[in-house]
């Protein structure tokens, strides 16, 4: 057999291990799913709009890309005449994975920023006193003493209506 398949194999046989063991595998659809949507619509509904791959988190992509990135790299190495371009694509995976990698880092940054200027505006909304907070209080104190007194006049009326009545 020719040294071809030979150092795919070896290259393919390495990532798929390098992948199961960070755990970054592609996230697929549920076996039970698709054998659903093999045997058609159920209750006349197409499956189809149910079944949705689950969505990956950025850290486990670029993990994968990282460990395809090595496996180009072997190749680039290991086939002389066609390193050329080999090197050239690889040059542009680094280059995108590197810009996606500072996204990534940005977007972890700015995540924390937001969570932490988030909890600061709650503490401050708790502590914030309205100016007329104690004029409030004030109109509270005599409202509260109002209903207090027409809740007696209404017990006197009361009152003198049952005697009035015998």
């Amino acid at each position: 057999m020719a040294p071809f398949p030979t150092i795919i194999k070896q290259i393919t046989t390495e990532v798929h291990s390098e992948i199961n063991r960070i755990g970054c595998q592609r996230l697929g659809l549920d076996k039970h799913k698709l054998q659903q949507k093999q045997e058609g619509p159920i209750g006349g509904k197409h499956i189809e709009d149910e079944l949705k791959i689950p969505r990956e988190g950025m850290e486990r992509k670029l993990n994968r890309l990282k460990i395809y990135r090595r496996a180009l790299g072997s190749l680039a190495i290991y086939f002389k005449s066609y390193a050329p371009i080999l090197v050239n694509i690889k040059k542009s995976y680094d280059d995108m994975l590197t810009f996606r990698l500072r996204q990534f880092k940005e977007a972890q940054k700015e995540k924390v920023r937001l969570h932490h200027e988030n909890a600061s505006l709650q503490a401050q909304m708790s502590n914030y006193k309205f100016p007329e907070d104690k004029k409030l209080q004030k109109t509270r104190r005599y409202l509260t003493l109002l209903m207090t007194r027409i809740h007696k006049q209404d017990e006197s009326i009361k009152f003198i209506t049952e005697i009035l009545s015998k």
